[in-house]
């Protein structure tokens, strides 16, 4: 009963809920600006040198390049076009899971109410809000922490609530 009074403390106001959102896109936009940067930068870097082998090839096709010159930039840029290539191919993947918004509504419907989904949940529902086990110590147990985003969220609502009073007040 002790851990359930503890998650009344993480239940919020719907106003918090939209300031959440409102933060958590803002970032992931922000995020997703910098990926988005860096596959252009990536796919720049792949067409200069794609470029330089294709000098390097003309001049070695007009003899003004030596087959042994030729071979080390040719090795040099395709060694350095294959990694930035799978630089670029981990970009992708890392960017394919953007669907932030539905999981964002999702975990934000959940939050307010973790009190309750906690009480009337079922053993696997618990074990996964907790972040550890009980830990049970002669006659007594601690009770587990929670997951270090629920903290952070208790936080910012700590913190609003302190500034709303403070703006009250004044």
């Amino acid at each position: 009963m002790a851990f359930e009074n503890e998650l009344l403390k993480y239940e919020y106001h719907d106003g918090i809920n939209k300031l959440l959102k409102e933060v958590i896109l803002t970032n992931f936009k922000y995020i997703q600006k910098n990926i988005d940067l860096q596959k252009k930068e990536i796919s720049e870097q792949i067409v200069n040198l794609n470029n330089r082998l294709d000098r390097a090839r003309e001049k070695y096709l007009q003899d003004r390049l030596d087959f042994d010159d030729y071979q080390i930039i040719k090795n040099e840029s395709k060694q350095k076009i294959d990694n930035l290539e799978m630089a670029l191919q981990n970009q992708k993947l890392s960017s394919k899971n953007t669907d932030i918004k539905v999981k964002l509504e999702q975990v934000l419907d959940i939050l307010p109410n973790l009190s309750q989904l906690y009480i009337k949940g079922d053993n696997y529902t618990k074990s996964s809000i907790l972040a550890e086990k009980l830990e049970f110590q002669e006659t007594a147990f601690r009770t587990p922490k929670l997951n270090s985003t629920l903290a952070q969220i208790v936080l910012i609502s700590n913190l609003l609530q302190s500034k709303k009073k403070r703006k009250n007040h004044s």
